[in-house]
């Protein structure tokens, strides 16, 4: 077992189970909404909107920590959008992604049950 996948998984949780702002809270720069159809097989949508143009980065990240898809890594001008993940291929379980701008992260837990 490597160490940096577990202690990162760890990070993650220990993340998600924190109490965070809402996306009311963090409105003012962009708001990451809950996927639909969580707990899920295989597919759902993420959703976020931006209100400013900036650099953004969506990755999902399997329970160990290891990045299993990076969705989104590039500039996006202010907006609404609408991701789709393809899980056809990846195992039941515990996943994160991470919606991370130029000055916030913002970490949410999602399950697939197949």
């Amino acid at each position: 077992m490597k160490i940096v996948p577990l202690i990162t998984a760890l990070l993650l949780l220990m993340y998600c189970s924190a109490p965070h702002k809402t996306t009311d809270e963090i409105s003012n720069q962009y708001k990451l909404t809950d996927e639909t159809g969580n707990p899920f097989s295989p597919s759902t949508t993420i959703i976020y909107d931006l209100r400013e143009d900036q650099n953004v980065s969506l990755i999902i990240f399997d329970i160990n920590g290891n990045p299993v898809d990076t969705l989104v890594n590039s500039f996006q001008m202010k907006g609404n959008y609408q991701i789709k993940p393809n899980f056809f291929d990846n195992e039941s379980g515990l996943y994160f992604y991470k919606l991370e701008t130029e000055d916030t992260t913002y970490v949410k837990k999602m399950l697939i049950l197949k």
